[in-house]
């Protein structure tokens, strides 16, 4: 579960690049990395970056203990371009949403966790990848987004709700308990769940 705080005006003891004023920031229960977008722009991300949670094209045992910012120049990112409107740690991953109100995520995926249509454990993502608007996502935006353990749901633009990723404790909403994860390319996306996430 993510727990996001919004703040401004607040003054930035980091050094060189960062901002000095954070409009939106999260970081998991469980998490020990911590993400935030400046001024709805850029984000950054510091903390642990094992899997590469932290969004700078690179994964090691390192503690970054300032702000780096996530990736939006490298060309194998997808995020190349894009502004970060809203960002949302989870345990080993992270999602945001850009300013085209896609969804974006990168770090460790081996529940499915990342939303690209399988489950790896193998190769950590290290830069941000879409969310596979293939199947139920065809054709709407999303509205908020929040990573979890080892899920993600979002709000989209018709205001359900989709999640997807590991379901072990029926934390999809999908009114059923499976501990296996959903790791199919095809129908990835969970059932259409009309659900209110009182965390978001």
């Amino acid at each position: 579960m993510a727990l996001s705080y919004f703040v401004t005006n607040d003054s930035i003891p980091a050094p060189g690049a960062c901002p000095k004023i954070w409009t939106q920031i999260s970081s998991a229960a469980s998490s020990y990395h911590t993400c935030a977008v400046a001024s709805g722009v850029r984000a950054y991300c510091w903390g642990d970056n094992q899997y590469g949670q932290v969004g700078n094209g690179s994964s090691d045992v390192s503690i970054h203990s300032t702000p780096i910012v996530v990736d939006t120049t490298n060309a194998g990112s997808a995020l190349k371009g894009k502004a970060v409107s809203y960002i949302s740690a989870g345990v080993d991953h992270t999602c945001a949403i850009g300013s085209d109100s896609k969804a974006y995520c990168w770090g460790r995926n081996n529940q499915g966790q990342l939303g690209i249509g399988g489950s790896t454990d193998a190769n950590p993502h290290t830069l941000p990848l879409a969310v596979d608007t293939s199947g139920v996502l065809n054709g709407l935006t999303i509205k908020n987004i929040s990573s979890g353990y080892e899920h993600t749901c979002v709000i989209a633009s018709n205001n359900n709700t989709y999640c997807w990723g590991v379901n072990d404790y029926g934390q999809l909403g999908i009114g059923s308990v499976t501990a296996a994860k959903n790791n199919s390319t095809i129908g990835y996306w969970r059932l259409n769940i009309h659900v209110y996430i009182s965390w978001l």
